[in-house]
């Protein structure tokens, strides 16, 4: 079996799941009643990468190129290729687990009823280590073997998970399926002010996005960085 899985914020895990051996990796949904979803083989291989967000500012007449300023760390992201047979005997249908993992990249019916949609905290786990807590950002399936009835008995499920960072220290993790803290990528014409107004009602609630992102220059925030939007509660909130 290859290394535990290890990774950090701003990597990249690819993983290959056709070994031809049974195996015990698992993609959860944290805090759900739902069990979890074995994969039926073990990965293969995995690759590692990780980046970050980089910006040169530039100065007219300047001698030499700026020195780049670090803007970000990118999430983490982990890829995985799953691989499901229900011709063994007692394996369960591999329709069932395709629609779970479908079924993931949608928000949870709670926080749809808060008006506040947010995914389902997804974990994968395999050799007695965890990866970080994720929500699924893609997902499909290829059915490749079939009954004469056309009942799909073989499929191969591409997934890709996205980092969900930690709460930040005094903030009130919620329960169920719902999470602490959201990712919000920056489009061009976007501020942290005009954010924080979309998001809390008030403009000057940039801080509070500043602070979970670790931007300390709100000025110098370019398009595409992955902003942390905590949840707020009290006034100017609509937590």
């Amino acid at each position: 079996m290859p290394a535990p899985l290890s990774v950090s914020g701003g990597v990249t895990v690819s993983v290959s799941a056709m070994g031809a051996r049974y195996e015990t990796a698992t993609l959860s949904v944290k805090d759900a009643a739902e069990p979890p979803l074995r994969c039926q083989f073990n990965p293969t291989e995995y690759s590692i990468s990780t980046s970050a967000t980089w910006r040169r500012y530039q100065a007219p007449g300047a001698p030499s190129t700026a020195v780049p300023q670090f803007v970000s760390t990118n999430p983490a992201s982990l890829a995985l290729d799953l691989f499901f047979d229900s011709r063994n005997d007692g394996a369960p249908p591999v329709t069932n687990a395709v629609t779970r993992l479908l079924s993931w990249t949608r928000p949870t019916q709670r926080s749809v009823s808060d008006n506040r949609p947010s995914p389902p905290v997804v974990t994968f786990e395999w050799g007695g280590t965890a990866s970080f807590d994720a929500y699924v950002s893609s997902a499909s399936a290829r059915f490749v073997l079939f009954q004469r009835d056309g009942t799909p008995i073989r499929a191969h499920v591409s997934l890709r998970l996205e980092e969900i960072p930690a709460p930040l220290p005094g903030t009130n993790p919620t329960s169920g399926s719902d999470v602490a803290i959201r990712q919000r990528r920056l489009v061009d014409g976007e501020t942290l002010p005009l954010v924080a107004w979309q998001e809390y009602g008030s403009a000057d609630a940039w801080r509070l996005i500043a602070e979970a992102s670790g931007i300390e220059d709100p000025s110098r925030v370019a398009a595409g960085t992955v902003l942390m939007v905590p949840e707020r509660s009290g006034p100017g909130g609509r937590s």
